[in-house]
């Protein structure tokens, strides 16, 4: 059991056990205040004054673990940054997690992969561009398994052409693509059995993607020399970057690629005919 489900479950434990206090508690006050109820005025006002207390208290005994609760959640999720010295070195020789059977299309080759995204549990994530798939590798696996794609090129819902950039959206358990070749960026289920994906946004030259904290979607657009944001679900977005022709002015970009969103938002971009990173802040 990993620490965020073991934390639920003490929540959860939490929550029905000041539950039942909740409701022993009233119905205690409900029997005491029956028998106030034939005495005097002020035993009846001091009774209200202490019942009053007591829900307060159990509202603000509620309202603790529920932020306890959430700045857990908020703790778990932040990325654990491990001190490396600044004089270490790494192994000289790397270890092929992904491929490495010569180009091709069988499930332990890849063909120009482009871009990838490796998940918590390591599970790598790549666009495997030449063969117009998405392909995801465990840790340990000999063979990859298609997710997205992998029937030639093309623009069905069940196809791909070129993609280009891929990520993982953890609320939903879905893959966002980068679909170059057929300008659109398209989601896909990665539950088992999801055989086509749905179009997010059309008629975008996209090579780039990138989320933030609050879900939002950064898109580069190549065509167009931009970076948008979008709300998930939504057809328009913010621009961000560029957005003023091709060139090399501190307001342009030229064939912009890859991104990066920090966790403070500035945006960072590849500028690929510009030979240089930008970084724009908000």
């Amino acid at each position: 059991m990993n620490v965020e489900k073991e934390y639920a479950e003490i929540y959860w434990k939490s929550k029905i056990f000041i539950k039942n206090i909740q409701l022993s508690t009233e119905k205690t006050l409900q029997r005491l205040e029956n028998k106030v109820n034939g005495d005097n005025d002020h035993q009846l006002q001091h009774f209200q004054d202490v019942k009053n207390e007591i829900r307060e208290t159990q509202y603000l005994v509620s309202r603790r673990l529920n932020l306890q609760w959430i700045s857990q959640r908020l703790t778990i999720s932040q990325t654990i940054i491990p001190n490396i010295p600044a004089n270490a070195n790494w192994v000289q020789n790397g270890v092929t997690v992904a491929g490495g059977h010569g180009q091709g299309s069988a499930t332990d080759q890849l063909s120009s992969p482009w871009d990838l995204f490796v998940d918590d549990d390591q599970t790598v994530v790549i666009t495997d561009q030449g063969n117009h798939r998405i392909i995801q590798w465990k840790m340990g696996d000999t063979n990859g398994q298609v997710v997205a794609g992998g029937k030639g090129a093309g623009s069905r819902l069940d196809q791909l052409n070129h993609p280009t950039d891929v990520l993982i959206d953890k609320e939903t358990d879905s893959l966002i693509i980068c679909d170059h070749g057929n300008q659109r960026v398209v989601r896909w289920s990665r539950r088992s059995g999801t055989t086509q994906g749905d179009i997010l946004l059309e008629y975008i030259s996209c090579v780039g993607l990138a989320m933030d904290d609050q879900r939002y979607l950064y898109v580069s657009d190549d065509d167009k020399y931009e970076v948008t944001r979008y709300q998930l679900g939504d057809k328009t977005g913010t621009l961000v970057a560029g957005g003023n022709g091709t060139g090399a002015g501190l307001n342009q970009l030229n064939k912009p690629t890859n991104l990066f969103v920090d966790r403070q938002q500035p945006v960072y971009v590849s500028d690929f005919n510009n030979h240089r990173v930008m970084k724009w802040t908000k």
